[in-house]
């Protein structure tokens, strides 16, 4: 099975985010999601890129993105949380306290 261009875009730009290359991590993320705009992972990297890159505006329009294609998107939902908290210090607006989550005894996550 061969990869398609998107999926080497969206991994190229994964790799870029570990190198430390935030703005070419955009654009490789960018170049995948126009190549396969129905593909919530590959908004979900581009939105991890913006965020490292210092806009988490942006961030956040992608996120919603993944989101609306996959509103069960796991991971998706819990990186929602930080930045829209970003976004609202940005704003100078209060951000909610996150709870405390115990895990149970005796349960692996």
């Amino acid at each position: 099975m061969r990869p398609t261009k998107a999926v080497l875009h969206e991994l190229k730009a994964q790799v870029l985010l570990d190198a430390g290359q935030a703005w070419a991590a955009v654009q490789s993320a960018l170049k995948a999601t126009s190549l396969d705009s129905t593909w919530a992972d590959g908004y979900l990297t581009l939105s991890r890129a913006q965020f490292n890159f210092g806009e988490p505006e942006e961030a956040l329009i992608s996120i919603n993105e993944a989101l609306r294609l996959q509103p069960d998107h796991a991971d998706a939902l819990k990186e929602i949380i930080d930045i829209k908290a970003q976004v609202q210090r940005r704003l100078g607006q209060p951000v909610p306290q996150r709870a405390p989550t115990a895990e149970p005894r005796g349960q692996e996550v």
